[in-house]
């Protein structure tokens, strides 16, 4: 019985000798030995070094590729901490009066921000806002008038100046009055 195990180790241990030393290595070794390889042989080809490796040369290639791309942009800060700060704090004050500041409202802001310098550009705007974390609510044309219709001064008003002086002047009776509370005013 101890015979066959040995002929099987025997045999696994030939077939790992029969590997080249760079075969020996797992992939990730072999992918770093191969970008060393062409940092101190630049004249040579990718493909030579994957082969040379046993990697793939697509494999060898992203590898390099991810390597070399830097993150572009980020130096040119068009907003310091504060006047971020300051922004968001107008974003809040106009929403405490009930007013919902637009992207052209908010552009100016920071154009007034920013003077004497140049504006911005509305690339950097578009960038700006979503990196900021800003939401933009979307409302509907008759959601903004049910918006305003909740306004309490505003209906004690049309109460007063519309609609009973419409009742008294037509005569209208209250059985013939519907939908008061579903179609609004």
């Amino acid at each position: 019985m101890p015979l066959p195990a040995l002929t099987r180790t025997t045999k696994m241990s030939n077939s790992f000798n029969n590997l080249t030393p760079n075969e020996q290595d797992p992939p990730k070794i072999r992918l770093r030995k191969a970008k060393a390889w062409l940092v101190d042989h630049p004249e040579e080809k990718q493909s030579t070094a994957a082969h040379i490796f046993k990697i793939n040369p697509r494999t060898l290639s992203n590898s390099i590729n991810r390597l070399s791309k830097t993150s572009h942009g980020g130096h040119n800060q068009i907003l310091s901490h504060a006047q971020e700060h300051a922004i968001h704090a107008f974003i809040r004050d106009w929403l405490s009066h009930g007013q919902r500041p637009t992207r052209a409202v908010l552009f100016g802001a920071i154009c007034k921000l920013r003077q004497p310098l140049p504006p911005p550009s509305l690339s950097w705007f578009t960038k700006w806002w979503h990196k900021s974390g800003l939401y933009k609510i979307k409302t509907k044309p008759i959601a903004r008038v049910q918006v305003t219709a909740q306004d309490k001064k505003k209906v004690e008003e049309w109460w007063n100046e519309v609609y009973l002086p419409a009742i008294t002047k037509y005569r209208i009776k209250a059985r013939n009055i519907h939908n008061f509370d579903k179609t609004g005013f």
